[in-house]
């Protein structure tokens, strides 16, 4: 990671030490080393991202409800500390050679302060994957983001680990229109459980 980007730095590293948010679901930190220009962290090995696992591997609905729980556990331990990740998506879901989903990149997350709800800061995350109220909020100053703010996105990621890559809100020209529009479709799941908990 570039020096520069100091704030981003110091929000990952923060997540990454704390002890108190050490999950089996949640990547590993292991130490750091500097140069002039770059700070490189060293962190668990993870063979895949979901998008890479999910074209190696051959999954049943079984394995990818496996793979969901994993990625809500490792958001919970988050959450029930106050910390909103900001940035969840497919490509920050890591995967171990045992098979174990780690929840990765901490780099955009923001605390909530004990007395609020809501914390007010730039707009981050990644297009297709952000919330309604992001979408919906102001473009070039702050945003509010509230564990809701993750849920809702948590809520994407979980139709698209389970329909095999499929995002619930279209193709990507056409996800934040939909996303904005409150457009959405279930029609690649099957399983009735698992619409009844996307819904």
């Amino acid at each position: 990671m570039i020096k520069n980007n100091h704030k981003q730095l110091k929000d990952e590293m923060t997540v990454l030490q704390d002890s108190k948010l050490e999950h089996k679901n949640r990547v590993k930190y292991i130490n750091f080393t500097e140069d002039k220009n770059f700070v490189y962290l060293c962190l668990q090995l993870c063979e895949y991202n979901f998008e890479e696992y999910k074209k190696t591997k051959e999954m049943d609905q079984d394995a990818l409800k496996k793979v969901t729980k994993e990625v809500l556990l490792g958001l919970k331990v988050l959450h029930d500390a106050g910390i909103i990740h900001r940035d969840i998506k497919p490509t920050n879901i890591l995967i171990d050679v045992d098979g174990n989903v780690k929840l990765a990149d901490f780099g955009l997350s923001r605390k909530i302060s004990q007395d609020a709800s809501t914390v007010h800061t730039t707009r981050a995350g990644t297009r297709g994957w952000e919330a309604t109220e992001i979408l919906n909020g102001n473009v070039d100053g702050p945003c509010g983001y509230k564990l809701s703010t993750d849920i809702q996105v948590a809520g994407m990621l979980v139709y698209y680990i389970l329909s095999g890559g499929d995002h619930p809100f279209g193709k990507q020209s056409e996800v934040e229109k939909n996303i904005h529009d409150g457009k959405y479709h279930l029609d690649e799941q099957t399983d009735v459980e698992a619409k009844d908990l996307i819904e």
